[in-house]
């Protein structure tokens, strides 16, 4: 056996990490401490002389004989003076390991030797195995997603279509890979500009567009148009960039927010129905209530035009303003068409129609505050009102509106038990009430309409407008 000087090689064996090991064509030489710790042993002893296919399983990962194929590596390195593989190891304790093999060629004076550096790469191998799953994982998710993923290289070709592009767009997999992206699924109008940004990316790599959700039109292979939401994502490896596109076809959207529309439009008119049905029951009971809610209803929308609220709020001012005395149908007729004044106790039941109101309406799920108008109309600021004593903003702005409507639509008009106040009288009535009783700006706009604009409460609209 070749004796080998332990202080040429005692440092080196001392301090590595790696298993090292000395031997020639019959077996080891010499191990290192790290050798020892690597397999498991308790002593060089238990590798003196032992062939490396002694701690190697029978077979390797690839099915080949350990003894056949440890002769061909060891082979290999004296031919060639090195020869780097995997390799599958055994320890003491019968446990396999995946190791990195290295055998370098030895020249000394004696004759030639091997040492070999065996390093565990067992945590390499969990790592590869890992993103090796990772990535299997990711392509099944991107094979079965519901959005269409694209990936083109920095020329803008197609390197990658899953099966929801090809459904998407009409191109399969082998007719959309190798294509242009811009003349596959891009309009000709913003080819250019595609191309132009890639470009810019790939020289600044500044861009508008990347990392973000859009909305673009797309073409497919029949040439229809799709609105689609596009996010694209670029991708720098190995000193080249690809850019991952996710898309979500956005027609499917569209005819649900269609759908939902025309719900939607079919619901209000619904709403808008049961609204006129209510008054026509109202005036059916009673002509006076019904003209008066109608008059009120014009005002009230004036108002809240002029006061500048959009239009949904503007819409359902105008509906609860329709149906503010819907309430009064409790009421016994004889009161209602009484050509008197009412003595106090008629007027406590008349004052029951807001409450009343209110108890009619408030299971009817309207998109405005119907009911709050009919059961707030009465109310003041200052908590002098009834039935509920609020005060200031403890009242909705629609029925804030409606009351100043209400009042100047009750004194300016003629009523079974006295005749018309005149609209000076009910314009002084509120102008009195100012900010005591009414919203201030709503009386201000009232005003400003009859004065100025030359509102008449029995005309659809403004004359002169």
């Amino acid at each position: 056996m070749l004796q080998v000087d332990e202080k040429v090689f005692r440092t080196m064996f001392d301090t590595s990490p790696n298993a090292i090991m000395l031997l020639d064509e019959h077996g080891f030489l010499a191990c290192n401490p790290s050798t020892l710790k690597i397999f498991s042993c308790s002593s060089s002893g238990e590798f003196i002389g032992r062939h490396p296919s002694e701690y190697s399983p029978p077979t390797q990962a690839d099915g080949r004989d350990s003894l056949q194929a440890a002769d061909e590596k060891i082979s290999v390195a004296y031919k060639t003076g090195s020869n780097i593989f995997e390799w599958t190891h055994r320890r003491a304790n019968g446990e396999v390991f995946p190791a990195e093999v290295q055998l370098t060629l030895l020249k000394l004076k004696g004759g030639n030797i091997l040492q070999a550096t065996v390093r565990d790469i067992t945590e390499r191998k969990h790592t590869e195995d890992a993103l090796r799953n990772a990535k299997e994982e990711a392509r099944d998710i991107i094979q079965n997603a519901r959005d269409a993923f694209i990936a083109i290289d920095g020329h803008g070709i197609i390197i990658d279509w899953n099966p929801e592009a090809a459904r998407m767009f009409g191109f399969s997999m082998e007719e959309a890979i190798g294509r242009e992206l811009a003349e596959t699924i891009i309009p000709p109008e913003f080819r250019k500009a595609h191309i132009a940004g890639i470009k810019k990316y790939l020289k600044t790599g500044e861009s508008k567009i990347l990392n973000k959700h859009m909305e673009i039109t797309a073409i497919g292979k029949d040439g229809d148009m799709l609105p689609v939401e596009l996010s694209i994502v670029p991708l720098k490896r190995n000193g080249s960039v690809t850019f991952s596109a996710f898309i979500r076809s956005l027609s499917e959207r569209d005819q649900a927010e269609q759908l939902l529309l025309e719900s939607a439009t079919t619901l209000k008119n619904s709403l808008v129905g049961t609204i006129a049905a209510i008054s026509k029951a109202v005036e059916a009971r009673d002509p006076y209530t019904a003209g008066h809610q109608q008059r009120v209803s014009r005002l009230s929308r004036t108002i809240a035009q002029e006061m500048g609220l959009d239009k949904h709020q503007i819409e359902g001012i105008r509906m609860g303003a329709t149906i503010h005395d819907i309430g009064k149908i409790q009421v016994p007729a004889e009161i209602l068409s009484k050509p008197s004044a009412l003595n106090d106790l008629e007027y406590e039941i008349i004052k029951t129609h807001a409450k009343v109101g209110y108890e009619i309406l408030k299971n009817i799920k309207f998109p405005w505050p119907i009911a709050d108008i009919a059961h707030q109309h009465h109310e003041h600021l200052d908590g002098t009102g009834y039935p509920q004593g609020l005060k200031g903003d403890e009242i909705c702005l629609e029925a804030r509106i409606v009351a100043v409507a209400d009042t100047v639509e009750a004194m300016g008009s003629h009523r079974p038990y006295r005749p018309s106040l005149g609209i000076e009288t009910a314009l002084n009535e509120i102008t009195i009430n100012r900010g005591k009783w009414y919203d201030t700006d709503v009386v201000d706009i009232c005003l400003m309409l009859f004065k100025e604009k030359k509102y008449d409460l029995d005309e659809i609209r403004i004359k002169g407008v």
